[in-house]
């Protein structure tokens, strides 16, 4: 491989480079704007800008378009981020809650939770990149964002089961769950949200010209 793959802005080799670095420091800046906790709406909806640009080739300066995100987004991300919180708390007590339950209340309620599990993994998945590129009133976005994804169930399910899918891995076997660690903590969290990104913008391009 010759040198100037690796130095020649035009090359793939480069581009993908760059890529990593800016997802890299992406990574950094919302694990540390998310180390209070209650700004991790704010900060998630700001990463989420970020990717949904690179998916568009449209980014500028890295930390300048993140914080401004974060300034812009601030109040409305994190109300959408304590919500999240909150409902994700109530959902997880009432999983371990059910397993007290006598059989036929353990079906019927069990049933009734699983699909509040999906509605709200639905909502995890779509209501921050859209947040990142419209702007529009809390309860409105979740409406649309659920409209949206019932519309477009392909992409929908694949993004559930995905989720789904490296949950049971890492809650599963330890080793893989020291291993997403290690890689969410170094890059995982900017490379999800850029995935993510990838799949839900072709879903919001259907609307915006209508």
């Amino acid at each position: 491989m010759e040198m100037n793959t690796f130095t020649n802005p035009e090359s793939k080799v480069y581009r993908l480079g760059g890529k990593l670095v800016d997802l890299f420091f992406l990574n950094i800046l919302f694990l540390l704007t998310s180390l209070p906790v209650i700004t991790l709406g704010a900060s998630t909806t700001a990463m989420f800008t970020v990717t949904m640009k690179m998916v568009d080739d449209s980014q500028g300066p890295l930390v300048k378009s993140y914080f401004k995100a974060f300034k812009d987004n601030f109040w409305r991300g994190t109300f959408t981020g304590v919500v999240l919180l909150a409902v994700g708390a109530v959902l997880y007590v009432g999983l371990h809650v059910l397993r007290m339950f006598p059989i036929l209340s353990f079906i019927i309620v069990g049933i009734a939770l699983l699909i509040a599990v999906i509605n709200y993994a639905v909502m995890l998945l779509f209501v921050f990149p859209y947040n990142a590129r419209y702007s529009d009133g809390f309860w409105h976005s979740f409406k649309v964002c659920w409209q949206m994804a019932l519309l477009n169930l392909k992409p929908t399910i694949g993004l559930v089961l995905g989720l789904a899918g490296v949950l049971a891995v890492i809650t599963l076997d330890s080793f893989y769950a020291i291993l997403a660690s290690y890689f969410l903590i170094v890059i995982g969290f900017s490379s999800v949200a850029l995935l993510i990104s990838s799949i839900v913008k072709p879903v919001f391009a259907q609307y915006e010209h209508k």
